[in-house]
């Protein structure tokens, strides 16, 4: 691992640290558990390649770990297609018929879709398709919230917002190896690792932030009253 690879990696894991910190004294980690088990598992992650990367920094302890974040990726949609969608049954009927849809195309681009069965191709070829399925379902969420005008969390709200910026990041400089070949690995690793740091960063503020309460009900209404003229 590269000097500037490895100072990227240790400012990743002091990120996410404070942003797990956070939720759990805010108490938003019960909000959708399956990203506080995202970050769980990319902390972990992240210290077994910068600790020992002369065992773990190598493709298949990536492709494995690509494997477990996919899956975690469908549940964070799932999760949170439940928490915001579970008390507006029409939202939550589009949502299922879209996230069928996109589930059907993604494993049908994943499964026909390959041109190699070798296995270093896979998370340049496959990696994308899984990517741009998630993108995807986690956009379906926010232009349904935003169609239906749902009220959504603030944490939850910072999930979509960080988090489906960096997977089109993420997609994007696959394809660019996919395109150039592995010479650009290491500058496309430096840029990818730049950006996951700009998500959590924003997690971690996001974590932190206090909750924002609304005005007691009736606290304002002497304002707004108005003595209207007699005839």
């Amino acid at each position: 691992m590269a000097g500037a690879q490895l100072l990227i990696a240790h400012a990743v894991k002091l990120a996410i640290l404070a942003t797990l910190v956070g939720l759990f004294v805010t108490r938003r980690h019960r909000q959708c558990w399956s990203v506080t088990a995202y970050l769980v598992v990319a902390l972990i992650g992240n210290s077994m390649t910068s600790f020992w990367p002369e065992r773990f920094y190598n493709y298949h302890f990536y492709a494995g770990r690509q494997a477990i974040f996919d899956a975690l990726k469908l549940l964070i949609a799932l999760e949170l297609s439940q928490k915001v969608f579970a008390t507006f049954p029409g939202a939550m009927s589009r949502w299922r018929v879209i996230a069928c849809a996109v589930v059907l195309v993604t494993a049908f681009a994943v499964v026909f879709g390959g041109d190699s069965n070798d296995g270093a191709h896979v998370a340049y070829e496959w990696q994308p398709r899984i990517v741009a399925g998630a993108i995807w379902i986690l956009c379906a969420i926010a232009l349904l919230v935003a169609w239906h005008r749902l009220p959504i969390g603030a944490w939850h709200y910072a999930i979509l917002i960080g988090y489906v910026p960096y997977l089109l990041v993420f997609t994007t400089l696959l394809n660019i190896i996919r395109k150039l070949g592995w010479s650009v690995a290491p500058a496309v690793g430096i840029a990818d690792s730049l950006a996951y740091l700009a998500l959590i960063l924003w997690w971690a503020w996001a974590a932190w932030r206090p909750e924002e309460r609304a005005p007691a009900a009736g606290a304002r209404v002497p304002e707004r009253l108005v003595l209207e003229p007699t005839a």
